[in-house]
């Protein structure tokens, strides 16, 4: 199995840029799972709001049933791609993560659980920071607050625990958070701001910036590179 690496969520988002930034087997949902794979790398997920009973089963179901599949899988490493959210779970996604951060760490072997901030890079759903930069209308007040990371900072964390064969969970998170607000500020724009409040969860994420240095830059550092595309 060694030297395998299945990489789960590959259609789009941070699963299809991992896949291709480390070279690992991309699974879509609907695809069959391998008979085996040597480091399971789990990003795929259901964040969307449920709207009734029915779509909150499913949602649950792609969140935490397909852990517990891909855990029955042989395997000799397991990746979970979590939320900061899960730390003080107030949303049905939140617990769905902290209930597959429980499974993982159960049943995995040699388990590295990611607990990542608002996450930015290619082929990423629609959020308030594009909506920002397209000069969109918005639903959140500028005072909401994101812990914005980029998928390249996710890949050099990744790849130095994979070789350090680090084990845990991790708070993958800027130095500083920073507000839709600040954002505009530094982007030159003046939107049309929401009233609704978001507020990350602060997180202390020492132990991944001395893993990765990548980590030192701060949420608005973060948002201003991935917008203008210096990333």
């Amino acid at each position: 199995m060694t030297g395998t690496t299945l990489v789960t969520g590959a259609a789009s988002g941070l699963g299809a840029y991992l896949s291709a930034e480390l070279e690992g087997a991309p699974w879509r949902r609907g695809e069959s799972f391998p008979a085996a794979a040597g480091t399971i790398i789990h990003c795929a997920a259901n964040a969307r709001r449920a709207a009734g009973p029915a779509q909150r089963a499913a949602q649950r179901e792609d969140n935490v049933g397909l852990t517990e599949r891909l855990l029955a899988l042989p395997h000799e490493r397991f990746v979970l791609v979590s939320t900061v959210e899960a730390a003080a779970p107030a949303s049905d996604y939140a617990r769905d993560k902290r209930e597959a951060e429980a499974l993982a760490a159960a049943r995995g072997r040699r388990p590295l659980i990611l607990r990542c901030g608002a996450l930015l890079g290619p082929g990423m759903r629609p959020n308030s920071l594009t909506r920002l930069a397209e000069g969109r209308p918005l639903t959140l007040s500028g005072d909401s607050r994101f812990a914005w990371v980029l998928y390249s900072q996710v890949r050099d964390f990744l790849a130095a625990a994979l070789d350090r064969g680090l084990e845990g969970t991790y708070n993958l998170v800027p130095r500083r958070t920073a507000t839709l607000a600040e954002a505009a500020a530094a982007l030159g724009l003046a939107p049309a701001w929401g009233g609704h409040l978001y507020i990350s969860p602060e997180a202390d994420g020492s132990a991944a910036r001395a893993v990765c240095p990548a980590f030192e830059r701060e949420a608005l550092e973060n948002a201003v590179a991935f917008v203008r595309g210096t990333t």
